[in-house]
């Protein structure tokens, strides 16, 4: 899945791999020309020129990173997330340093330590695995350190330099992750309670996704969730003015689609938002209030689900022919405003978070104060 955005550490960052661009097909062949890399990362079939990178890298599946300096902003090397099973929310791991130099300094743990949050928190997986030669010590010490465990070992299934070398699988689950003290992640969130984390860290790394989406369907029963995530939001004196309309018939998202236009247009699903200016309490009404309470949560559910998608009102009420077409199509009665969309699905380019200001920029403790150290 692409539309991803850089995940940014101490020290490095993961860049999401362009595997069509003519820099990254360069770095990677030296990177595989380095005999410790080809060794144990590339082996005979190891894409050493541009040429061959440029024909493998495009046919790499799974989510793939380039780990970049935060400093010089340098390639180190890469590092993916690959073989991943959706259903059983599992997948595989695999990191690597390209230049000597820039080894055995603990890049390549934190590295792990991001990418570990990417797959929890992000994607929601279950268990992480990996493989290693038997024979490569540091890398094996490495995955130890960030909380892997032994899970098995294939007998003399490799031979390499002459001889056969063992495979060792090592794993770690959501849980164990979430639970150590090192895993504090996106915005450094440092609670004991995985669950509370987790969904910290779905809410910081949420972001808007303006781009084109796969053809992968959305599943009803995550459709569902989302719907009733959005149903669930507090409304103003509990008059629950927020109606919603889930779309996930091809035909019908294809007319939506033809209305909206660009990327969203792409879109396998949608959220069509609803409002009625009921009166909540004396002459004030709170409907603004309840469906922005609604798209909030319904944007967290599809971000927790693995999902991308963006906030559509301006383009909605600010065009009577939009709301109206969304409307005829959706056979909203009277007495009802269609006031945005949500499209929904696997973003298909990649995607990132708006820079935000700093936080003692728009916070502060205990009274107003704006840009000055807050204790």
């Amino acid at each position: 899945m692409s539309g991803r955005r850089a995940i940014v550490g101490e020290r490095i960052s993961l860049i999401p791999m362009k595997r069509n661009a003519a820099s990254v097909h360069a770095s990677w062949a030296e990177w595989m020309r380095d005999p410790d890399v080809n060794r144990f990362y590339g082996g005979p079939d190891a894409a050493t020129t541009p040429e061959a990178a440029a024909r493998l890298l495009p046919s790499l599946s799974g989510h793939r990173f380039l780990i970049a300096s935060n400093g010089s902003g340098e390639w180190l090397g890469g590092a993916s997330l690959h073989d991943v099973d959706a259903v059983n929310r599992n997948a595989f791991i695999g990191i690597f340093i390209g230049d000597p130099a820039n080894r055995g300094n603990g890049l390549g743990g934190e590295a792990i330590r991001l990418l570990l949050g990417y797959g929890f928190a992000a994607l929601r997986l279950h268990a992480i695995m990996l493989s290693v030669h038997a024979d490569n010590a540091p890398a094996i010490a490495c995955y130890a350190r960030a909380g892997f465990e032994p899970a098995g070992r294939r007998r003399e299934w490799l031979f390499r330099d002459g001889a056969f070398v063992d495979k060792l699988y090592m794993e770690i689950l959501a849980r164990d992750y979430f639970c150590r003290s090192d895993s504090a992640g996106i915005g450094g969130i440092g609670m004991a309670d995985p669950s509370a984390k987790a969904f910290l860290e779905t809410l910081l790394g949420r972001y808007s996704y303006r781009g084109k989406y796969g053809p992968a369907p959305v599943p009803r029963e995550d459709l569902r969730a989302i719907l009733e995530a959005g149903l669930a939001a507090p409304s103003g004196c509990n008059t629950q003015t927020t109606d919603l309309i889930g779309a996930d018939d091809p035909a019908l998202i294809a007319r939506l689609g033809a209305v909206i236009g660009g990327g969203f247009a792409t879109a396998p699903a949608a959220v069509c938002v609803l409002t009625r200016p009921l009166i909540a309490w004396g002459d004030t009404v709170y409907n603004v209030q309840d469906y922005a309470a609604a798209i909030e949560n319904m944007l967290l559910a599809i971000a927790a689900l693995g999902y991308a998608s963006c906030w559509l009102e301006g383009q909605v009420t600010g065009d009577p022919a939009v709301s109206g077409a969304i409307r005829d199509i959706l056979g909203v009665p009277d007495g009802y405003e269609v006031v945005a969309y949500l499209p929904g699905g696997v973003a298909a380019e990649e995607g990132g978070r708006a820079k935000k200001k700093r936080f003692e920029e728009r916070a502060s403790f205990n009274g107003f104060s704006r840009g000055d150290p807050i204790g």
